[in-house]
């Protein structure tokens, strides 16, 4: 399937399939349909950077798909920025979307979408930037419970945001949770990061928690209820009094 080709590409990349998975993403509608495609267009994209020479016998070999299908490839060739894929989509007179000439991915704003293109570019390059972006939505975790409670509230604009915030808090940890059981690279870096104190005290809570949930012999995390205050404590160091104490106010 192209998840699996997609989901390890790092570890082992396998750009001889391009053809044969493009395919299989154009059948399942997943190209043509806008808010399915630019996680896939990141990743292609990833892919056709890493191996610009090979891009004229891809796209001769794809172009019998559907037009909405070629259109995402070709944006995917633009957000490459590999200069043989600029080349050969000059000489057929090609132009990219706005969105594929304009897009950077590390600068958007985290939604549903692009948090599904982050991963895309985690696992096609390994780029752990894409994570440390996912990992910023874990900002919202204050806002837990929203999304639940918002059928009960006035439906203000506060409230739909704060419902909003909270779905994506939610599909943050979710996702890093699901593909820290399997990545091993990401648990590594999640652990590290946790461990440098290099975040907002939301981010590093809500992050240890996920972490506690996958080794809970390695780590802990207490929250005062009445306070609010939380603590971080890990079995492979010896915690310093910031770690023993509660140390910051979540709420």
């Amino acid at each position: 399937m192209a998840k699996d080709w997609m989901t390890f590409y790092y570890a082992e990349p396998q750009p001889e399939r391009f053809v044969e998975e493009v395919r299989k993403l154009a059948a399942l509608g997943v190209l043509a349909t806008p808010e399915r495609a630019f996680p896939a267009i990141v990743f292609l994209g990833a892919v056709i950077a890493q191996n610009g020479h090979r891009v004229q016998s891809w796209f001769d070999a794809l172009l019998d798909l559907g037009a909405a299908d070629l259109r995402a490839l070709q944006d995917a060739a633009w957000l490459s920025r590999a200069p043989e894929a600029h080349a050969y989509l000059t000489a057929k007179g090609l132009t990219p979307t706005t969105g594929a000439q304009q897009a950077e991915l590390l600068d958007m704003k985290v939604d549903p979408t692009v948090l599904d293109a982050l991963w895309a570019r985690y696992f096609a390059t390994g780029d752990l930037r894409a994570v440390r972006k996912v990992v910023s939505a874990l900002d919202h975790m204050t806002d837990f419970g929203a999304a639940k409670a918002y059928s009960s509230t006035a439906k203000t604009d506060a409230d739909k945001a704060r419902a909003t915030r909270d779905a994506i808090f939610q599909a943050a940890s979710w996702s890093l949770e699901s593909l820290m059981r399997e990545h091993a690279p990401l648990k590594d870096f999640c652990a590290d990061l946790v461990r440098s104190g290099e975040m907002t005290a939301n981010e590093r809570c809500a992050l240890a928690i996920t972490l506690a949930k996958l080794e809970p012999a390695v780590w802990r995390v207490q929250i005062d209820p009445r306070s609010g205050t939380a603590s971080i404590t890990w079995s492979d160091t010896q915690p310093s009094t910031p770690h023993e104490k509660p140390w910051w106010k979540l709420w």
